[in-house]
């Protein structure tokens, strides 16, 4: 079974401006400076991303819920 979940674009301009305070991250030759989890419910979808250094952010839609 394969999921696909999209990020709206007022998503994509947070997570941007967030990932904009956080230091730079360590360079690492297979990346891995986030996470992100899609964790469906019965009435949306909660997204987080979580940085390096454990910094994380909730980005889900909650005003469409």
């Amino acid at each position: 079974m394969t999921l696909s979940f999209t990020l709206e674009e007022k998503q994509l301009e947070q997570l941007r401006e967030w990932k904009a305070t956080l230091p730079k991250p360590p360079s690492s030759a297979i990346g891995g400076a986030f996470t992100y989890s899609f964790t469906p419910t019965e009435i949306g979808i909660v997204v987080k991303a979580k940085s390096w250094d454990g910094q994380e952010i909730d980005i889900s839609n909650y005003e469409d819920w």
